[in-house]
């Protein structure tokens, strides 16, 4: 009984749409317009005087006017569908537009259906045109007899005529199967070609097909966007890997997804980029750990040496070397301390041997006096001071001792100088004028004596006065 009533309603309404829409240029009458509670629904009107009411006044949806046309959505999740009334256009002749609004709770914000855009009369007249199209059609569906059919498919289905198939088409779209339905309504054409349920048959599987078409790109489309948002969540929290993995799969589902791309070459150069700071970081802290062990070796090495624990200290310089096997310092060091502690062990046999402590001391200071004049000025340093062990208070030996540690000290110099004359050199041989000029400096402040330093800084300034003056001849 209910269906019975629910036919009549439906043919009833679209007898209604008919009426009230065929015959009009630019009223849109008895259309539907779905809304919802979380956004609004835009209608785009060719004029911008629009005004709206609501059938019954208290319906729970709400009209809002704008610039632009008319903003309306639901206040509640209501059931009850409302008239809505609008008036628009010249104030002499305005149009009447008639609307249907009812709550969709499935509406998406981003659905066509949310905004109606009529904002020219060439629009407004091609919706009516097309609102006009669908009434007629439904007017052609409940317009024959309805016992008609009845009979035309009793006498066909017993001759197993168009009617059969037609009816085979009807229950495979109703089953989904719209390839086999598209084919049985094909075939009824070729048999009727003007037959109307056949061809409205097609024309619903196509929009059928169109729906699934549209659902699966739907489908496929929210897949990816949460693939995205997954993957762009664990992005802006650090996790790279967890990231790479959801842009993959968004783009196993949509190779074409550009952004999921972008995303995996962004992440990729960060993670490799950052492979190379943490290598880098690496390699420098490697590098500075070596050079603070090699000086606290050093040290070490120096205090023992200082304290003429030379066994200890050999064994220090020869722990440097291993770290550096180019440490040329530690290695000169421990050649000094085993000629020392050579020295010292003949100065002990020679004391055992030779009680005389005169001959003893003769010999040591002999010693001392070759290494002194070899220039092996801490060899000769520890010569002295075995000495002194047996003459104390003797003068000559005090002398030595202290031209000895003069020396030691003017050695130490020397070196600074011969290395600053060194590093301007080679300052100079590359062309680094500034930094060569800046090392002769350093020697020559350690020995105002020494002239090298300032003929090789005049050498200097007479290259770069020559090097400017040959710039002004060629400009």
């Amino acid at each position: 009984m209910k269906a019975k009533y629910l036919l009549i309603l439906l043919i009833a309404q679209s007898l209604f749409v008919f009426r009230e829409v065929v015959g009009q240029d630019l009223n849109i009458l008895g259309d539907t317009i779905f809304v919802h509670t979380d956004f609004q629904v835009e209608l785009k009107f060719p004029s911008n005087n629009s005004i709206p009411r609501w059938s019954p006044t208290n319906a729970p949806f709400k009209a809002e006017i704008t610039n632009i046309g008319i903003l309306i959505r639901a206040t509640s999740e209501a059931t009850t569908p409302a008239i809505l009334l609008i008036t628009e256009g010249p104030g002499q002749q305005p149009r009447q537009h008639r609307f249907v609004v009812m709550y969709k709770k499935d509406l998406q914000f981003d659905s066509p259906e949310t905004i109606k855009d009529w904002n020219t009369k060439q629009k407004l007249q091609q919706y009516v045109k097309d609102l006009t199209a669908k009434a007629l059609a439904k007017r052609d569906i409940f317009s024959s007899p309805i016992s008609t059919p009845t009979i035309v498919k009793t006498t066909e289905n017993k001759s197993g005529g168009y009617y059969a198939i037609l009816e085979d088409g009807d229950k495979a779209l109703e089953n989904g199967q719209f390839d086999l339905a598209q084919t049985k309504y094909e075939e009824v054409l070729k048999m009727q070609p003007e037959n109307k349920s056949a061809k409205r048959g097609l024309q619903e599987v196509k929009e059928k097909k169109l729906e699934k078409e549209n659902l699966a790109k739907k489908e496929l489309n929210d897949k990816v966007t949460k693939l995205q948002t997954t993957g762009t969540t664990a992005f802006y929290a650090k996790k790279y890997d967890e990231a790479i993995v959801a842009y993959r799969e968004a783009l196993a589902l949509n190779p074409n997804d550009l952004f999921s791309k972008s995303q995996i070459n962004t992440i990729e150069k960060y993670k490799a980029d950052q492979a190379l700071a943490q290598k880098q970081e690496e390699d420098r802290l490697a590098k500075k750990q070596l050079e603070d062990n090699l000086k606290s070796i050093k040290l070490r090495g120096a205090k023992s040496f200082e304290e003429e624990k030379y066994d200890e200290a050999i064994s220090a310089y020869s722990e440097a070397l291993a770290l550096n096997p180019d440490d040329q310092f530690s290695a000169t060091r421990i050649e000094t301390i085993r000629k020392i502690k050579a020295q010292k062990k003949s100065a002990d046999e020679q004391a055992a041997i030779n009680r005389d402590r005169e001959q003893s001391f003769k010999s040591i200071m002999a010693d001392a006096d070759k290494a002194f004049d070899n220039r092996e000025y801490d060899v000769a340093k520890a010569g002295y001071t075995a000495a002194k062990d047996l003459k104390p208070t003797d003068a000559v030996l005090e002398r030595k001792l202290k031209a000895t540690n003069d020396k030691i000290l003017l050695k130490g110099k020397d070196d600074e100088y011969n290395a600053a004359m060194a590093l301007g050199d080679e300052a100079k041989k590359i062309g680094d004028y500034n930094k060569a000029k800046a090392e002769y400096a350093k020697a020559s402040a350690l020995f105002k004596e020494r002239t090298e330093p300032v003929e090789k800084t005049k050498e200097i300034n007479k290259i770069i006065n020559d090097l400017a003056a040959e710039q002004n001849n060629e400009k």
